[in-house]
Order: C-alpha cells, then structure tokens, then sequence
C-alpha cells in the first residue's frame, strides 16, 4: 500500500513521530507522508529542538530540521501543521502547491 501525501484537505490525528524524515518525507503510521520541507512559520529558534547546530544565516528551518520524537497534528482543510515538542509549540507551512 502506497503512503497518500498529507494535502491541505487532510487531517492528522495527534501521532508521536519516532523517525526522522526519508527522502523528504515524514511518515505517520504507515499511511501519510508530510512533506519534510514544510517551512517553520513560529515556534522557539534558540532550543536544542534542532539537529543543526549552526545553521548559516537566514537559514529558513523546516519540519525535517527538528529532532524527533515529537507530536504532530494537522486540522481538516488547514495548511499549518502543529508540532510540539519539550512543551514548546511549532507551526509549520504545507507546501504551497498541496494548498489545493
């Protein structure tokens, strides 16, 4: 069985992710992949949340760009994905060409 891509018309369920993003996208259970290169949109630079250290300037993070384990969920006809992770809260940006 194929992974359906998570569009702006999908919704995801509260899901722990375990495992770092594989060739540019983050499985949730085993039957929707999210685009690891959802941009972040708000959520706290200065933690250790990252897996880069010293990201060069103007750098524009990403989902794929935070260490897991974390919680992540997205509402039915939304663009923004929630994450949280160490009681801070991420939101990131689907692609816009899933924005359909």
């Amino acid at each position: 069985m194929e992974a359906e891509v998570v569009s702006k018309e999908t919704e995801v369920q509260i899901t722990k992710i375990r495992f770092s993003q594989s060739r540019g996208g983050i499985f949730i259970n085993d039957t929707l992949v999210i685009h690891s290169y959802s941009k972040l949109i708000t959520g706290d630079l200065s933690t250790e949340d990252w897996s880069l250290e010293s990201p060069p300037k103007n750098y524009v993070f990403s989902l794929g760009d935070l260490k897991v384990p974390y919680m992540l969920r997205k509402a039915k006809d939304s663009d923004t994905i929630l994450v949280e992770k160490n009681r801070t809260i991420y939101k990131f940006l689907l692609p816009s060409n899933l924005n359909n």
